[in-house]
């Protein structure tokens, strides 16, 4: 199952974290006052909160997403020159599909490349 808390980066010292409300989306779904109390709080006092889908109706969402990241730690765990064989700049006009090395296009600060890898499937494919 997945497991938000082991994908959550160390930070340095001297680094402020903020400490977000968790609302379990079961008793929000389940009318409880408590958790709508608290997530009205949340979004004024705070502006962000954090919604746990863990044993509600939304559980299947969290399959999908640990499916998906399984498949991202397969994927991006094969050799770059195997990815490339899929480059979207190659494979197709539309650049809706397919592999972008990290580096390839100008990044958000001026005269650095952007630093990510992304690997694009259309939506009818899954």
């Amino acid at each position: 199952m997945l497991n938000p808390e082991h994908r959550i980066p160390q930070t340095s010292r001297g680094t402020q974290t903020a400490h977000l409300k968790t609302i379990l989306l079961s008793s929000l779904l389940d009318g409880d006052e408590i958790s709508t109390t608290d997530l009205v709080e949340a979004g004024v006092q705070d502006g962000f909160f954090y919604i746990d889908l863990r044993n509600s109706e939304a559980q299947c969402l969290l399959d999908i997403l640990e499916e998906l990241f399984q498949l991202n730690a397969a994927l991006f765990s094969l050799p770059e020159d195997e990815l490339i064989k899929f480059d979207l700049d190659i494979i197709g006009p539309s650049k809706i599909d397919g592999y972008k090395p990290s580096g390839r296009n100008t990044g958000v600060v001026s005269g650095k490349q952007d630093g990510f890898q992304i690997y694009l499937v259309r939506s009818n494919y899954i």
